[in-house]
Formats: structure tokens, sequence, C-alpha cells
């Protein structure tokens, strides 16, 4: 079982298919329209060729399916070094750092994208974001303002052990796991049943009501 910890708040053409280094990408890479490698396609080729089988095949979101395995691959590898480059404070993680992400922003820029195909590619980045997090190289919870904690370089070879982390923010805590989401709720209503009955109220559970607040009360 991975250990649990609590995140920080955060401020979200066909291609020919080629086999693909897993060495780290150089810094020029990591910018269009700079090739990863001279042989290799550029991000835009990667998000151009998904769009143009997309409007092939009459649909207007773009899914991992656009991509022959070989460009997957490369785009995973390019936004993983993305991610790490936009790295900032330490992440409970060890090792691990916060990401500003910005991943949008950046395909916009790399590929000279309008706001209909940026839109038209969110599907796509949304499977990159669950594919990497799957990967075990990043930790991301639900939703858009939800931190993300991006693995080194040196920590994204096969078998790394990631720790799930708590994402909270003034919406509450997120969670991918109900087991993890009860246990986490029955502590928080400990706590506030304790805090109401030192302050001289009656507390009852009324959870099974799925109402919006578990605990309700009386003063004595």
């Amino acid at each position: 079982m991975p250990s649990t910890q609590v995140g920080q708040n955060s401020a979200d053409d066909p291609v020919s298919a080629t086999a693909l280094s897993t060495e780290p990408l150089p810094s020029a890479a990591r910018e269009a329209p700079h090739t990863w490698h001279s042989s290799q396609v550029t991000l835009a080729e990667i998000l151009r060729g998904a769009l143009a089988r997309a409007t092939a095949d009459g649909l207007l979101g773009v899914k991992r399916r656009h991509l022959t395995e070989p460009e997957l691959d490369a785009l995973l590898h390019y936004c993983l070094d993305f991610l790490w480059e936009q790295r900032t404070e330490p992440s409970p993680i060890n090792g691990w750092r916060y990401s500003a992400g910005g991943i949008r922003p950046w395909w916009e820029r790399a590929a000279d994208l309008d706001e209909r195909e940026a839109l038209s590619l969110r599907p796509l980045r949304t499977e990159v974001y669950d594919l990497l997090e799957e990967r075990g190289l990043i930790v991301k919870g639900p939703g858009n303002n939800v931190p993300i904690h991006v693995a080194p370089p040196e920590q994204r070879g096969a078998g790394t052990q990631v720790v799930e982390v708590i994402s909270v923010t003034t919406k509450g805590a997120g969670f991918g796991d109900p087991v993890t989401n009860a246990a986490v709720e029955k502590v928080a209503m400990e706590v506030v049943t304790r805090e109401y009955i030192e302050r001289s109220w009656a507390p009852h559970d009324v959870s099974a009501l799925k109402v919006a607040l578990p605990n309700r009360g009386c003063r004595t």
C-alpha cells in the first residue's frame, strides 16, 4: 500500500512511426520548432498529425488513438520533460517537485494552434496526464486547480514507487480511492464531533441522509 501524504494548495498529415530513444530529452527539444533528434518528429508535427487524423475521422476531439505508439511515447517524454522544466518548490514525495504545469499554452505556442484546435486537443491532454500518472511519473489530483507532483529524471526508471498524495484545495480533498476517501472523512467527522462536544453542543451523525453537512447538533 502506498503511504498517504497531504499536498499543498495549488494556484491546468500523418507522421511516420520511428523507434524512439528512452534517453532524457536535450534542452533544445523542449521548445518548438527544435527537434528531439534529427530523425524524430517535433512536438508540433505530433500535434498537427493527430489533429489531421481526428479531422479525417470526422471528430472534433483528439485522442491517443490518433497517434502511433512511437508518437505517443515521444509526446509523453516531451510533456514530462516540460513539467520538470516548470518545477517549483519541493513536493512531499521524496526527491520530487511541484510543477507549475502549463501544457496547454505550451502546445499552443509549439504548434501555433488557434482556439478551436486547442480545444480539440483537450481530450488528448487529459489522457497525457492520466498516462503519466499511471506510469508513476507524476501525481495529480482530480480537477484542474490542483498540485502536480513530477518525478526527477533520476527516478523515472521502471519500478519507481510513488507515494499517494491527497490534493487539498478550497473545494476539499481529492482522492482516487474510495476507501481512502471514507477513512479521511471518518477522521474529519470525529475531530469536528469532539470540537462541538467541547463547545457544549450535542452533535449527531446524519451522513446516511446524504446531506451537505454530515454532522448536525444543538446546544445542550
